[in-house]
């Protein structure tokens, strides 16, 4: 059998010497195949991750005990997993527009002696943050599961390329695809439970924890792809103006009937 392992190894370094397709926008980094209502995202090659969200916390206020202990539980939470994850921090310009809006919309609501407090914290919070950069800092754990290929187990990787290319290779060998429908559900049960664990580890130290589902998916990926446009249009906003639609519609032949006037 030993001209067999040559002939899988030989196949596997033309695999890796094949030229990779060129990317020509930074969109073409995101090979996405799907974003499930629930947050589960699917690749190509039955690919899929989960994106947790996970709550900042200033350390510095805390204790050197409790310091410890949140060092301690996050160390016993990354032996747990069964998945590889990869840690994310994105920093974001900071946007209080929608956040001062549901703050009158809320003051509003509020008895009278409340309502003109609220409305001058509102006002004062306008005040200070107008004109400036403010920076918001987030988190993120990066489940992922190659559902599809199981050859080095849980999908660790090792530091050889060529090693990592020839397991998957011998372990494909008359294997069994399981279809993707099954591929599927295993990934989503496999990769919520590893959520739970993380969102459970991290609320014992009262350290927030979620799951983003489809429309946070899509918003995370809008804010990376167009760091220079989200701080003046939000995801929202570039909704509601059908930036995202297929079918855009122009407003030019309005324009010109406005312009023409009573001569139409």
């Amino acid at each position: 059998m030993e001209w067999l392992f040559y002939l899988v190894a030989a196949a596997a370094v033309a695999v890796l010497l094949r030229p990779a397709k060129k990317k020509e926008t930074a969109q073409d980094l995101f090979e996405l195949k799907e974003v499930h209502p629930d947050g589960l995202i699917e690749l190509p090659g039955d690919k899929y991750r989960l994106v947790v969200e996970i709550e900042p916390v200033n350390l510095a206020l805390r204790s050197f005990q409790e310091q410890a202990a949140v060092w301690t539980g996050l160390r016993a939470m990354l032996n747990s997993l069964n998945v590889p994850c990869t840690f994310l921090v994105q920093t974001r310009h900071l946007d209080l527009r929608d956040y001062l809006e549901d703050y009158r919309r809320k003051a509003d609501e509020c008895p009278p002696h409340i309502r003109s407090y609220a409305r001058s914290l509102c006002d004062w919070l306008q005040k200070e943050t107008e004109g400036k950069h403010l920076r918001d800092r987030r988190f993120y754990a990066i489940l992922k599961l190659d559902a599809a290929s199981s050859g080095i187990e849980g999908g660790v990787q090792t530091d050889n390329p060529a090693l990592n290319e020839l397991v998957n290779l011998l372990s494909k060998a008359g294997k069994t695809k399981l279809p993707s429908g099954e591929l599927r559900k295993l990934a989503r049960d496999t990769l919520f439970e590893a959520a739970s664990v993380i969102a459970g580890s991290l609320g014992s130290f009262e350290i927030g924890a979620r799951v983003l589902d489809r429309r946070q998916v899509l918003e995370m990926l809008y804010a990376t792809l167009n760091r220079d446009l989200a701080p003046f249009a939000s995801f929202t906003d570039a909704d509601r103006s059908g930036a995202f639609s297929l079918f855009p519609v122009s407003n030019t032949p309005e324009v010109i009937l406005k312009g023409l006037g009573s001569d139409v």
